[in-house]
């Protein structure tokens, strides 16, 4: 509930709230220093095989600005997935934040769940435009059924949901996760939800009624 009140443009008029619920799918990144040690470069194994002299020519969006921020060079890194992308389930946002746990893992840095979080919107909102919310990359950092409440000053709270054990039990042996084919990209159907916005001011009720729906949970 409260889907799509977690986008700037909404949660710095109203406030938003998402009750949402993380799945047992993963995203695995192994991080390892280039052979030998002293080798510049970075070689990035996904989709695509990637071997670049420096960070900043990978093709790879994600990848080369969380690189770039925490100085990072001199690596070898392969990614799996238990679900490609373009499946609508946040694989985006649960990319950067396994990623930039990998590269905070691999510096030996210490990094919260609302560090990751945040840090991991602030890579995909601010640095690379992608209009967005923030829900994806909180489910991605905390897992389990949350409350997220997105305040007009940037802040997050999080809170566990108030259901009590049997409903919790009911809710998690009644989802199926079913392949219905096809793919699309979420930002191009939030794109279009923006300028929808745009054109009819009086959504953002609607955004404020779904956002009082999410509190319930």
């Amino acid at each position: 509930f409260g889907g799509g009140t977690d986008i700037p443009r909404i949660f710095n008029e109203i406030e938003g709230c998402v009750f949402s619920c993380a799945i047992n799918k993963y995203v695995y990144i192994f991080v390892n220093k280039n052979w030998p040690e002293d080798d510049k470069g970075v070689i990035a194994k996904y989709s695509l095989i990637e071997k670049e002299m420096h960070p900043r020519y990978l093709r790879h969006p994600i990848m080369r600005t969380v690189l770039l921020n925490q100085k990072v060079d001199g690596v070898d890194i392969s990614v799996s997935s238990d679900l490609p992308g373009g499946t609508g389930l946040g694989s985006s946002s649960a990319f950067t934040v396994a990623f930039t746990l990998a590269i905070k893992t691999h510096l030996k840095e210490s990094v919260s769940k609302l560090e990751l979080a945040n840090q991991a919107c602030e890579i995909e909102i601010k640095f690379l435009q992608e209009p967005i919310g923030k829900q994806d990359a909180f489910a991605s950092a905390f897992g389990g059924l949350k409350v997220y409440e997105f305040l007009k000053s940037g802040d997050t709270n999080v809170k566990n949901s108030l259901l009590k054990e049997k409903a919790l039990n009911s809710l998690q042996n009644s989802l199926y996760l079913v392949r219905v084919g096809g793919f699309r990209k979420t930002t191009e159907l939030l794109q279009q939800q923006l300028r929808e916005l745009d054109r009819q001011s009086q959504k953002i009720s609607i955004y404020s009624a779904m956002a009082n729906q999410a509190t319930m949970g």
